[in-house]
């Protein structure tokens, strides 16, 4: 439970946008699920691990997470 609230905290603190494969699946561009989610944010870099999942979010630039809408910030990115 710890690690949910504060990946709660984290999102609403900091701005992050998913990338990759799990950026393709939540288009439904792809059926793939990954098993290790990238996030790009404006906050802290950081690695999460929960059980055999991990969750890595990279430093961007604040360009990169303009996009208004959920289905526009997956579908742009550099």
């Amino acid at each position: 439970m710890y690690i949910y609230i504060y990946i709660y905290i984290y999102i609403y603190i900091a701005k992050i946008v998913p990338t990759g494969v799990y950026a393709l699946n939540a288009l439904g561009l792809s059926t793939q699920v990954p098993l290790n989610l990238v996030y790009l944010t404006n906050g802290a870099p950081r690695v999460i691990k929960i059980g055999k999942r991990t969750i890595k979010f990279k430093r961007t630039t604040p360009k990169n997470l303009l996009a208004k809408g959920k289905i526009s910030s997956l579908a742009i990115q550099d």
